[in-house]
């Protein structure tokens, strides 16, 4: 089961997730599975990986045609929703060569977790929650598992939204993933560890 080292660093900027993440390995190792470290070709999780694509391709008929999507009573500005009018009002389409060149891009990073996978003759990689892994832009399945809660005297952490990342007892975990369709070796094997 590879491990990205990127996975480590992000553990290891928070001394609980770090921690927990180390007692999940060793509880995977007890299960019988090999931990292989090793890390992305190309996807650097972190900023600046995801492209904002010009209009949200899988929305793009419905926002050009919606004028409003949410009600005010929604308050969806708060909530991080405004980026549908934001791609809605985008320049170009998606069938631009602007969009159709990101998106090949996005889906090239998205599957350098089945060339991972592939590399190191794996099914299933293994990620705390908090590590940005493209399983969206690989179309992968993922499934995360709970490995504690944040104590009690954390202190509370928001994104840039403003929407609560850290705070006391709130949940982190772990996440597993693997190739597409591969949903029943993902369950079995969180079942398994839980």
């Amino acid at each position: 089961m590879p491990v990205p080292k990127s996975v480590y660093r992000v553990a290891d900027s928070d001394p609980e997730v770090g921690v927990a993440l180390q007692n999940a390995i060793s509880q995977f190792r007890e299960l019988g599975v090999i931990i292989v470290d090793v890390d992305f070709e190309h996807w650097k999780p972190g900023p600046g990986q995801r492209e904002d694509l010009s209009g949200m391709y899988c929305c793009e008929k419905l926002l050009k045609n919606s004028s409003r999507i949410f009600i005010s009573e929604e308050d969806y500005e708060r909530y991080g929703a405004n980026w549908f009018e934001s791609a809605r009002d985008a320049p170009g389409t998606s069938g631009s060569e602007e969009f159709l060149s990101m998106k090949a891009q996005m889906e090239h990073l998205g599957h350098d977790v089945e060339r991972l996978l592939d590399n190191n003759h794996c099914d299933i990689l293994l990620a705390t929650s908090s590590t940005d892994l493209p399983l969206d832009l690989g179309r992968l399945p993922g499934i995360q598992v709970p490995l504690g809660f944040y104590s009690a005297d954390r202190e509370i952490v928001r994104d840039s939204k403003g929407m609560v990342t850290k705070a006391p007892n709130i949940p982190y975990g772990i996440t597993l993933t693997g190739r597409r369709f591969s949903e029943e070796k993902l369950l079995a094997c969180a079942y398994t560890f839980e």
